[in-house]
């Protein structure tokens, strides 16, 4: 068994264009919708490896395309900074709120 563990942009493709079916990600994500997640994800799920998410917002991307949800993980880490992420949480709520009202 290999563990790599990635932060840096380009390892992250990289490890993911390299993925086989063997091989299981960790993806860890607030919001679940950025490119950079999509492209990893897409990529691990083409080589028909397993996604499990750590993710907070429940109709994501992230999470629609995960094998597995880890809730109790992000629900641990957000209480770890319960006021600092209740401010995110809400303040990123009230972003999305404002897009799709301009989408309208």
């Amino acid at each position: 068994m290999i563990i790599n563990l990635k932060h840096i942009s380009s390892d992250q493709n990289r490890q993911a264009m390299l993925s086989n079916k063997d091989s299981v990600a960790i993806v860890i994500s607030y919001s679940g919708e950025e490119q950079e997640i999509k492209r990893i994800v897409n990529y691990i799920k083409q080589k028909e490896g397993t996604v499990i998410a750590v993710s907070s917002i429940s109709d994501s991307y992230l999470r629609k395309n995960a094998d597995y949800i880890m809730d109790i993980i992000f629900s641990l880490l957000f209480k770890n900074n319960y006021n600092i992420n209740l401010i995110e949480k809400l303040e990123r709520a009230k972003n999305i709120q404002n897009i799709e009202v301009l989408n309208n």
